[in-house]
């Protein structure tokens, strides 16, 4: 593990053994969900996180190419570099979907510990982030390139696509709540 990791984990372990040190088991147990939600703020080892963004920016990124033929759009695609008539785009690493990984994971641990009994309730919650964020990703990129290849170039540029990342993050809370609401 990384050093940020490996310190990381040290701070949890750290507060840990202070909530013992301080009030004994009856507190660590009454604080233990808090206290292992802190483990949300520990950083990924470096290679973990390198190798899950290019795993995922790289299904993102063939699935819509795929869905964007299937429909119909004339688009080839190389490397992280889509091309529709006239137009060359960049698959960003934004759009792996691991940052709306990383930002909606604390958010449905809290939702499902929150809104939800049983155990298994609560796991499906949690599962439900990493294809949530996969298809909001994709849903992001297909819109884009579409936008592009029927309207311009504009459309992968400035504030409205800068919104795509945010209007991503909404969706895939409300999908979230959803499903929370749905297995209850």
């Amino acid at each position: 593990a990384g050093a940020s990791t490996s310190a990381g984990i040290a701070v949890v372990l750290a507060i840990g053994a202070t909530v013992y040190a301080v009030g004994g088991p009856r507190l660590l147990r009454t604080l233990s969900v808090p206290v292992a939600f802190l483990l949300l703020m520990v950083p990924p080892p470096i290679a973990l996180r390198d190798r899950l963004l290019f795993e995922l920016k790289g299904l993102v990124f063939q699935v819509s190419v795929e869905l964007l033929q299937v429909a119909g759009y004339l688009v080839a695609a190389t490397g992280n570099r889509i091309f529709v008539p006239g137009h060359e785009l960049f698959v960003a690493d934004a759009c792996s979907g691991l940052s709306s990984i990383v930002t909606l994971l604390p958010l449905g641990v809290v939702v499902a510990y929150l809104t939800s009994h049983g155990l298994w309730r609560r796991l499906v919650i949690v599962a439900c982030i990493v294809p949530i964020a996969f298809l909001g990703n994709l849903a992001r990129v297909v819109i884009t390139v579409a936008l592009v290849s029927s309207h311009g170039i504009e459309y992968a540029e400035g504030l409205l696509h800068e919104s795509f990342g945010l209007t991503t993050f909404v969706g895939g809370t409300i999908v979230l709540l959803g499903i929370s609401r749905a297995i209850r």
